[in-house]
């Protein structure tokens, strides 16, 4: 915080100096002095917003990436968690393996009638939830998410 104080403490005193030492400024006619005010103003707002501007735009990848990150997890468990909770309502206990997909009506268990993992995912519509990425299925249920 120190440095955006110093920084912009900076700016304002350049901007002074630069007001001071204007022949425009200090006289000529009064348009011609707000015309001048009006530059330096600008020059001082836009230093500002650049300077932020150059703090804040490196940093907007790396979010992007961390929002990216959490997402896939996010997704990555609320499959594993609908197959643990299918396996439990199946008779068998067993899926029929499938993968890579990303299509939850693919994935059924080994059951008659068969219990499908669209069915176990909260949010759902009706018909199958196309996922972000790409997960393969076992017959135990274990699930591997394939990185894109």
């Amino acid at each position: 915080m120190l440095l955006w104080s110093n920084t912009i403490t900076l700016v304002l005193h350049r901007i002074h100096d630069v007001r001071s030492s204007c022949n425009v400024y200090s006289g000529g006619s009064v348009t011609e002095r707000k015309a001048t005010g009006f530059i330096i103003e600008t020059f001082a707002v836009l230093s500002i917003l650049g300077i932020l501007a150059a703090v804040a735009l490196p940093n907007v990848g790396e979010m992007i990436e961390r929002s990216m990150t959490a997402s896939s997890d996010s997704e990555f468990h609320n499959v594993r968690t609908a197959v643990i909770e299918m396996l439990y309502d199946s008779s068998t206990g067993a899926l029929v393996p499938v993968g890579p997909t990303a299509d939850t009506s693919e994935v059924r268990t080994s059951d008659t009638p068969p219990l499908v993992l669209t069915d176990y995912l909260i949010g759902q519509d009706t018909g199958s939830i196309i996922l972000d990425n790409m997960y393969s299925f076992a017959v135990d249920g274990t699930v591997t998410q394939i990185e894109p």
